[in-house]
């Protein structure tokens, strides 16, 4: 088993599809994003110093003190990954399919499902949270609107109710991950300063922002119509989102005008951002693993989420807080994905290597455990349970339909 530390879910899917380790000593770096070609071809390696961060059930993580968290961790007690990387990956999990990944981050080719065939094992909601400042300019603009009760008024982040919750349209989302929103967007002054953090793209919450605000388009320079056929189309966010300098933490950020582009290694480093703005209107793309509580004293104190499509991701029918933020996807709320599990094609060969992976896949679908900000596709518990899939073959493009 391996945990990657950071990246994004693509970084392990890759490890899988492109065979990594059979390569280069430093394929494993490289597969994940952490190297460019160039810096593989010349030997650069990166260097990992052991226990320069958390532990995660008992097992010392590696950290790499010149640049970016280390690409994986095996779970070995090693405090380092093996020499040219992992060989032989089994299984996979991800948002989204692998089809769906922003194009450029698995090479052409590599994947097809009858190599790595993909199972749909639940479905993950994903949500836009905003920092007090947007907060108050989304509430201010729905009272002006008629939309919300004046009482809302001066509602933070720790005294919001489900009546005072702002909602954010798909056409706000979609100006805002396209470069294109100004303060006028969002019912404040057009010059008013605006930081949109978002994910590196190897991670699968980015992939799902990109398929919902942009068609798979703008973030990343490529229309949803493209992503399967592989065929590039140059926009001027592309741009904008690929440039600035990357900082110790693999982060970078990039100021066009007073729009500023922040990409995050992390979901936490997202809500870290948009928590600790206080002068901009910021925004971020994160899972609803997050689970958000007005008695929040930590990262989450300064970022609150909002409504999508007119639904709340974090508040029940009765108003009150849903601990694990699935009673809104369960209603319909708009930002959820398949989820899938990518097996290796030739587990097949091995019948009792097929027989492990199999039951964990089958697990996936109907766990005992009850993680927040998923809906699980073949639960037979009703709370826990997916009402609304996406046909159930991974086709993140496909609308909402009622799950079986």
């Amino acid at each position: 088993m391996v945990y990657n530390v950071a990246n994004g879910s693509f970084a392990g899917v890759k490890q899988m599809t492109e065979g990594t380790g059979t390569g280069s000593l430093f394929q494993e770096e490289r597969s994940q994003g952490l190297l460019t070609v160039a810096q593989e071809k010349a030997g650069t390696a990166l260097a990992c110093t052991a226990g320069s961060a958390p532990t995660v059930s008992g097992y010392t993580l590696s950290a790499n003190a010149a640049t970016v968290v280390c690409p994986v961790i095996p779970f070995t007690y090693t405090t380092t990954a093996p020499a040219g990387g992992v060989k032989g990956v089994q299984l996979a999990l991800a948002d989204v399919a692998p089809n769906q990944a922003a194009l450029g981050v698995l090479t052409a080719g590599k994947w097809t499902d009858a190599k790595f065939p993909v199972t749909v094992t639940g479905v993950q909601g994903f949500g836009v949270m905003v920092n007090n400042v947007a907060l108050t300019a989304l509430i201010n603009r729905e009272i002006a609107a008629g939309r919300m009760d004046s009482s809302c008024a001066g509602k933070t982040g720790l005294t919001i109710t489900a009546a005072c919750q702002p909602n954010l349209s798909h056409a706000d989302m979609t100006a805002l991950v396209t470069g294109k929103a100004t303060g006028a967007t969002f019912g404040v002054a057009a010059d008013t300063a605006i930081a949109y953090f978002r994910r590196v793209p190897f991670s699968g919450t980015q992939a799902s922002s990109n398929i919902t605000f942009a068609g798979q388009a703008a973030t990343e320079g490529f229309k949803a119509a493209d992503i399967l056929s592989g065929k590039a189309i140059a926009t001027g966010y592309a741009t904008l989102a690929a440039a600035g300098a990357v900082d110790a933490s693999g982060n970078y950020a990039n100021t066009v005008g007073t729009f500023t582009t922040y990409s995050k290694v992390g979901s936490g480093d997202v809500i870290t951002g948009v928590s600790g703005n206080t002068t901009a209107l910021a925004f971020g793309v994160v899972s609803l693993e997050k689970v958000y509580s007005a008695s929040t004293s930590g990262d989450l104190k300064g970022a609150t989420w909002v409504k999508l499509g007119g639904i709340s991701p974090n508040f029940n029918a009765t108003g009150t807080q849903d601990a694990k933020q699935r009673v809104g996807m369960q209603a319909g709320y708009p930002m959820q994905f398949e989820m899938v599990a990518i097996k290796n094609a030739a587990n097949d060969k091995t019948p009792a290597l097929k027989a492990v992976v199999d039951s964990i896949v089958t697990a996936l679908a109907d766990p005992t455990y009850n993680l927040a900000g998923i809906a699980y596709i073949g639960s037979t518990d009703a709370t826990k349970k997916a009402t609304y899939y996406r046909g159930g073959k991974g086709n993140n493009y496909a609308p909402l339909t009622v799950a079986p």
